[in-house]
């Protein structure tokens, strides 16, 4: 296991977006996304190699732009061989993908999942989340 990895402040406009991104999202999605960042602040930095090409965290750098962020956390991943970005690239966006839920712990904390969306909109600063 290496050494912990330094999460960094960048200027926004010097990221630049992985041309391979197999990885979409909506413009709901997005929304979503700033929604979160604007309530809970940043909990997942931007991953990127030396040259500040995005590897993972295209989502969240679209959710800067939509809320016009100057700066966003990054973790620069230094060495990587190209194949080795774009297998993490695959991999940030899939093993997330292929997790499941525990239904009965999910409905114990979220009560009625009909009502969650309800609930979340009708608290305060949480437009859309």
């Amino acid at each position: 296991m290496s050494a912990p990895r330094e999460i960094k402040l960048l200027a926004v406009s010097k990221l630049h977006r992985q041309k391979r991104n197999c990885r979409t999202h909506s413009k709901k999605q997005i929304s979503q996304i700033a929604n979160s960042i604007r309530r809970f602040g940043w909990t997942y930095p931007i991953l990127t190699d030396e040259s500040y090409i995005i590897l993972a965290g295209h989502g969240r750098y679209d959710a800067a732009l939509q809320l016009g962020l100057r700066e966003v956390p990054i973790i620069v991943l230094s060495g990587l061989k190209d194949a080795e970005r774009r297998a993490l690239a695959l991999a940030d966006n899939q093993i997330a993908a292929n997790a499941g839920w525990n239904r009965q712990l999910l409905a114990e904390e979220l009560g009625d999942p009909r009502n969650v969306a309800a609930r979340v909109r009708s608290q305060p600063g949480n437009n859309g989340l």
